[in-house]
């Protein structure tokens, strides 16, 4: 509606579903939000004067009083009459609010710790700089250096922290050079321990690395892809065929056909498993489920502690999180996929590797709450836009497209980044996908993906 009539038609398409009193409570509540915000800022700052406590906090710098509410709510309210043609919609019940704000304050208690664990990083990273720079003794820098990755540690297991530390890393060189450094330290010890355990398992001898997009290169990473070094699954061979002409002759022309890849069929066939019965021979997805289980096992073991939101993952290319075409993750040096070149086949399957990271986080991680997996989703959808979307998006002859697409990522990227609050977040996102929210961007991001061939966009977005 937005997108045919403006503002006024999307309103009226969405109004029986999206009602006026949910609008003035999360007007409201950004307000309030915006207030603990800077509380929680306060007390990350010097937690040992500043009493949490965010209601008083909110409501104190709020300033928004109930006579105030009950003005914007008359006003909302013969507005929603006025667009809806005469039918208000229906009130949301206060059991819903209710639980809108302990999503809400949940999602803020994380952060306010997230930004309590990175402090303590940047200060223990600061803190081994200045004591190597002074030519402190080994004894003293060994201890500062534990004290860093035990912090190190906190923000690897905590999404939150990670995301914060994403923000403020590129203005803090000396914490991002830290955080780089038991990253590398960290994921070689990983895969080692991962390594030994297969082996000990019995599992046959792999070549192991980690994947992610080109880039993510030097970024502070929110997840950990580790897989083994595969052959590639099909490979173009040419034949000939001859093809009638209109006018009745016959031509031999040359096409190429994708054919499995011998590397990868022998490949496939040397995994196995030595047991007690003898050496057995395992699939793709067998592999994946016992690295799944040893990878989760070794990070205990290296970090001492459970993965929780490290988001580690065994994949192989059989894998739904895994592109077919490794094309969709870039090349050394570039920011985006090498869309002009990924196979016209993998397309569907590259749009769906998306939809299953929007589908699956929910499940896989509920301790993340409602607004946190919204944010986690919003920040994967953002980066796809960026490092596929990017290059397609700008050949599009439909400029309405192109604008709604750009105002779906403006808002994600600015709710990944803490530009805007959560619910402001949700709700935008509700208002231009006609009450869908992120499954329905996610399904505009394929329909763009769907229009590529030969990794070009047809152009009429």
């Amino acid at each position: 509606g937005y997108i045919e009539h403006g503002w006024q038609e999307a309103f009226r398409r969405t109004a029986g579903g999206y009602n006026t009193l949910t609008t003035i409570a999360q007007e409201a509540i950004d307000g309030y939000q915006r207030a603990v915000l800077q509380h929680l800022e306060d007390y990350a700052r010097d937690p040992q004067k500043i009493r949490l406590d965010e209601t008083s906090a909110g409501f104190e710098g709020a300033m928004w009083s109930a006579g105030k509410a009950a003005a914007l709510a008359a006003a909302m309210k013969l507005g929603a009459y006025a667009l809806s043609g005469g039918s208000l919609p229906q009130q949301k019940s206060a059991l819903d609010l209710q639980r809108q704000q302990a999503q809400v304050r949940a999602f803020r208690a994380r952060q306010a710790e997230a930004r309590v664990k990175v402090r303590l990083f940047q200060d223990k990273a600061k803190a081994l700089a200045h004591a190597r720079q002074t030519k402190a003794s080994k004894t003293a820098i060994d201890k500062l250096k534990m004290d860093m990755q035990g912090a190190y540690k906190d923000i690897k297991t905590d999404y939150f922290a990670k995301l914060h530390l994403k923000d403020v890393a590129p203005g803090d060189k000396i914490a991002q050079s830290a955080y780089s450094a038991c990253e590398r330290l960290y994921t070689r010890r990983l895969v080692q321990a991962f390594d030994g355990r297969m082996t000990a398992a019995g599992w046959s001898r792999q070549q192991y690395k980690t994947f992610s997009n080109s880039a993510s290169k030097g970024k502070v990473g929110m997840d950990l892809d580790l897989g083994a070094i595969e052959p590639p699954r099909y490979q173009l061979v040419p034949i000939k065929r001859t093809r009638k002409l209109p006018d009745g002759q016959t031509v031999q022309v040359e096409e190429m056909i994708k054919l499995p890849h011998p590397d990868h069929v022998a490949w496939r066939r040397g995994i196995t498993q030595t047991t007690p019965d003898g050496v057995v021979r395992r699939s793709p997805h067998e592999l994946a489920e016992a690295g799944q289980h040893q990878l989760e096992a070794a990070f205990e073991e290296v970090y001492g502690r459970k993965p929780g939101e490290a988001m580690v993952a065994f994949t192989t290319s059989y894998h739904p999180e895994a592109y077919r075409d490794i094309k969709w993750l870039g090349g050394k040096g570039l920011k985006t996929a090498l869309v002009h070149e990924v196979d016209p086949g993998w397309v569907q399957q590259a749009a769906d590797v998306t939809g299953f990271k929007v589908n699956h986080l929910p499940r896989e991680h509920p301790q993340l709450g409602y607004y946190g997996n919204l944010q986690e989703q919003c920040r994967g959808m953002a980066k796809d836009f960026e490092t596929k979307l990017s290059p397609l998006i700008s050949r599009s002859n439909n400029p309405e497209a192109v604008r709604h697409m750009g105002e779906l990522y403006d808002v994600m990227q600015k709710f990944s980044t803490n530009q805007i609050g959560p619910v402001e977040a949700d709700r935008r996102l509700r208002v231009l996908t006609g009450g869908e929210g992120i499954k329905g961007v996610q399904e505009r991001f394929a329909t763009w993906l769907r229009m590529t061939q030969g990794g070009a966009a047809r152009t009429g977005g």
